[in-house]
């Protein structure tokens, strides 16, 4: 990304994350295209998780847990978090029954509020899980993250609560 950053004629803010970063499927991958992220996919389309960063793993942890437990999880991480690619967004987000946006931040004025505000009205549910707008206790990163319930355990019961939900919406 950053040398993506130094060839780019506009300015560029470089976000670092909170914690190390090291994806292979992400460095691998030659091609960056402007505002737009890497679709890791399963065989169906029923759950997407949105992230950016650190939470990319965690994420892909969760997707491959609830796999195996027969929930289809793809995972979409976002290379850039402005200005989003709304045609993109809203054409990836209608072919899911769900979206869960995982912000790694406070929700209030997030990425995820950007995402959910700009895509086309359609019915896939949205929702977003991060930092409430209050103030967190001293902590390690995985501490904190679990206190957030940002951790992929915290994510796999959120979205196995959720997925019984959207099914019983989808049956009345």
């Amino acid at each position: 990304m950053l040398s993506y950053a130094l060839d780019c004629e506009g300015p560029v803010a470089i976000r670092y994350s909170k914690d190390n970063v090291v994806d292979e499927d992400e460095i691998n991958i030659t091609a960056i295209v402007d505002n737009r992220g890497i679709l890791y996919k399963s065989n169906k389309r029923d759950v997407l998780i949105i992230t950016y960063g650190e939470l990319v793993r965690d994420a892909k942890l969760a997707a491959s847990e609830l796999n195996g437990r027969g929930v289809s999880v793809d995972v979409y991480s976002l290379r850039f978090l402005s200005p989003i690619d709304n045609k993109e967004m809203n054409t990836l987000i209608k072919s899911y029954n769900y979206v869960v946006i995982m912000e790694d931040g406070v929700i209030k004025g997030s990425v995820g509020e950007e995402i959910k505000s700009s895509v086309f009205p359609n019915n896939t549910p949205i929702y977003i899980i991060g930092v409430d707008n209050n103030f967190l206790t001293h902590g390690t990163r995985i501490e904190l993250k679990k206190s957030c319930n940002l951790d992929y355990l915290s994510l796999v019961e959120y979205i196995l609560e959720k997925n019984q939900e959207v099914r019983h919406l989808q049956v009345v």
